[in-house]
């Protein structure tokens, strides 16, 4: 059985142009989300994309 690893999450700043503070408000606003959970899955569905989660699974496993 593999041992369970402490998720730690970390603070980052971003830096939007007026434009795309914009669109992530239009998005929060849909989805009904918040400003870091927009990112957060944006992040993850761009990733997803370009196949970089399934290679990131692949290393740590």
């Amino acid at each position: 059985m593999k041992e369970q690893k402490l998720v730690r999450n970390v603070k980052i700043k971003v830096y939007l142009t007026q434009r795309q503070k914009q669109i992530l408000e239009k998005l929060c606003e849909v989805l009904g989300t918040s400003e870091s959970e927009a990112l957060r899955l944006a992040l993850v569905n761009y990733a997803e994309k370009l196949q970089l989660l399934k290679d990131l699974r692949t290393r740590n496993d």
